[in-house]
């Protein structure tokens, strides 16, 4: 699944709940724009085995990716700092 821009606007955030219990989600492609990835976002997605994070994300919220029992990996676009990465991981 690969976001697209609604209207023309960009997708800066991941809402709250947006995909709780799709557990026939595989794969995601989140776009460039995004900055937010909300409380609960990916919550129960069992099918997610991987997921890349864009530069671009600055927060994400309390269990987005809660109970994603087969969620594997978790990469970022580009390869920050050792800490900076551990930090971003912890608060997933």
């Amino acid at each position: 699944m690969a976001f697209e821009p609604v209207d023309g606007d960009l997708v800066l955030s991941v809402g709250a709940n947006a995909f709780r219990n799709c557990s026939n989600l595989t794969e995601i492609t989140l776009p460039d724009s995004l900055t937010t990835i909300g409380p609960y976002a990916f919550v129960n997605c069992t099918s997610l085995t991987n997921i890349t994070l864009p530069d671009s994300v600055t927060r994400i919220e309390n269990g987005a990716f809660y109970d994603g029992t087969n969620l594997t990996a978790i990469t970022f676009t580009s390869n920050p700092p050792a800490n900076d990465r551990q930090e971003r991981i912890r608060k997933l």
